[in-house]
Order: structure tokens, then sequence, then C-alpha cells
């Protein structure tokens, strides 16, 4: 089967361990609790889940969660190493009309964007702010004492080249995309109603704007150019680029990511948002012989063409370095490798 094809189960556990141990002590405020999470069956919702079981067995907690999806069934299917344990519950759902569960829940986490409205920004944006409406309802009923939004860097809007890194103030830039606008509202209202929601609530409110990441289960057949280089290389075919590649990112290894998506939710100062990504920049052509180079692939590099100007997406991680102690523990090369190795171990085992 083609790495394209593979579905990922398992996460590496050096991995896990390693995501755990940079949250630290701060695990210990969830014992007891019982946390609710929105998103938690897509990619990056899947590491927290995996981080969160992890945690709750190195720490011994007492917590419970419960994880909104739209097909619960379909999920147990597909990854059934998520859901081999009492502690954790799958409640059916869509994330703007989904029935309160009966028991109140300590901390939130509202990580879901409703993508099936990606070319409608209206669509999208109205099914955005119903969605955080909802989520944070439940917040307010259960008397949560923290509420933390996995937003995105797509909030900034695109930036020019020469900008070299995009601080929390940075002023947001319009939205001159019409295929950027869908995601890019849906973020930044639910930040906004984040934001009301605590003016008038006792509970601590945390935003994390995550930017690009690499690492096992990032999808390789979708929208992310580094899963898409990664999938070329394992099948020794040449790496094609849709666009000229000059556009500029950076890329953080998802256990990091998720670490510092942790210790923001328990952690982080109230009311604060936090930008997490990688500082290494690195042009999107250079990403593609990056990959070929570590994989060892021999893959040519085949360019598109670009019908809008470059842009910059780099974040400046200062102040969640600062305040929270975390760090990039894993460089760009070895975020490719173990990407790779996730997905080629899969395929064997095929």
């Amino acid at each position: 089967m083609p790495p394209d094809r593979v579905e990922a189960e398992a996460l590496d556990p050096t991995d896990l361990e390693a995501a755990v141990a940079q949250v630290g002590d701060g695990w210990r405020s969830l014992d007891r609790q019982a946390v609710f999470i929105t998103g938690g069956t897509g990619f990056l919702g899947k590491w927290v889940l995996a981080t969160l079981a992890h945690a709750r067995r190195v720490h011994s907690l007492g917590c419970t969660a419960t994880i909104l999806s739209r097909d619960p069934d379909a999920f147990v299917n597909r990854w059934p190493t998520f859901f081999d344990s009492s502690w954790m519950t799958l409640l059916r759902g869509a994330v703007g009309d989904f029935p309160f569960p009966p028991a109140p829940h300590g901390c939130i986490i509202h990580a879901a964007t409703d993508v099936a409205h990606r070319t409608n920004a209206d669509q999208s944006k109205y099914d955005g702010l119903l969605g955080t409406r909802r989520v944070l309802e439940f917040a307010r009923r259960s008397s949560a004492e923290r509420v933390h939004v996995v937003s995105s860097g797509a909030v900034y809007g695109r930036q020019q080249p020469e900008l070299h890194s995009m601080t929390e103030d940075q002023p947001f830039a319009e939205i001159s995309l019409e295929s950027d606008r869908a995601y890019t509202q849906c973020k930044r209202h639910a930040e906004s109603e984040l934001t009301q929601f605590a003016s008038s609530s006792r509970c601590a409110t945390t935003v994390s704007r995550c930017f690009s990441t690499i690492g096992p289960m990032l999808p390789l057949d979708g929208a992310f150019a580094a899963g898409n280089f990664i999938r070329d290389a394992l099948v020794g075919r040449d790496i094609t680029l849709s666009s000229d590649g000059q556009s500029v990112r950076s890329y953080l290894y998802t256990a990091d990511m998720t670490a510092w998506i942790w210790s923001i939710a328990l952690n982080g100062a109230a009311g604060a948002v936090y930008n997490i990504g990688a500082t290494e920049a690195i042009s999107i052509r250079s990403l593609a012989h990056r990959v070929a180079s570590v994989l060892q692939s021999g893959a040519a590099i085949r360019l598109g063409t670009s019908q809008v100007p470059p842009f910059r997406y780099v974040p400046d991680v200062t102040r969640i370095q600062r305040e929270l102690g975390v760090k990039q523990t894993v460089s760009l090369d070895e975020a490719i490798r173990r990407t790779a190795r996730h997905y080629d171990q899969r395929r064997t085992k095929q």
C-alpha cells in the first residue's frame, strides 16, 4: 500500500514522553477533572488526545475526557488504539449544535474548525461562530475553570516577505485572497467570541495561534506541502510543487506543538494569546530539496507557477518561551525523518 493511502495508528512513545515531560507538573491540575475536547478526531486533535492519555498514565491522573465527534463509530473503527479505555467518551454531534454532556467539565479545549464550507467564507464564518458560541455556552454552564481555543497564525492574514516574524501584537492584515477568507475569518471570530466570553466570566481563557507543523499523522495527500513532499519521496517519484516555491514558512515538530498547546491550556496566563511555531524560516522550494536530501530519495524538484506574490509565514515565539519555558526539541531534519519513518513503518505492516 503506498504511503499516501496508509492510515497511521500509533504514535512513537518517545514522542509522547517528550511532549508530556515538557508540560511538566502542569498536568496535575487535571487530576479528577473532566476535559471536553472539540476537534479531537482531527490530525492535531489526535496528538492532543494521545498526549493526554500518556500524561494520565505517567502522572496517575484521575481525569476523564469527552471528545466531540460527528461520527464516533467510524472514528473508533479507523483509530481503535485511541479508545481502549473507559475514561474516554465520544459524544456524537456537530460543534454548532452538540448535546451538552450531563456532567460539568472543568477544562475545555476548542480545536474544531468546520472546513466543509472552506470555499464559502460567509457560511464558514457562520458555522464557526455557532460552534464557538455553543462551546462557550457549555463552558459557562459547566463553570469551567479553563477554556483554550486552538487558533491559527492565519488570523494575521498574508504578511509581506520583508516582515521577519509575527508577534502576537501584529495587526491583522486585510484578507487579500478569497481562498484564505473562510478559514481566516472562522479563526478570527473564534478568538473574538472568546474575548467577549472572558469579559463576563471568571474562567481563565487562552489562545494558541499555531503556525506550520510537520510530524506523524500529517496527511500526505492533502493541502500540506510538507506531507505531499514526504509522500513523493517515499514512493520514489519527483517532488512537484504547485507554486514557484518562493513563499517562506517554518515547521515545528508536532510533538513540540502539542506540548506547547497543553502548556498554554494548563499554565498560560488568563486572557493571553501565544504564537506556536518554529523559528527556522525556509522557502517551500528549499523544503522540497530538504526532504529529498534528508530522505535520500534522489527525487527531482519540479516547480510550478504562482499567480500571487510570495509571502512569509513565520512566528515570533518569544512570549511563550519566556513565560512558559517551552522549547523546540526536534530539528526540521529530524522531524522529516520521523514523519517518513512513521509512515514507512505503517506501510510495511500492511
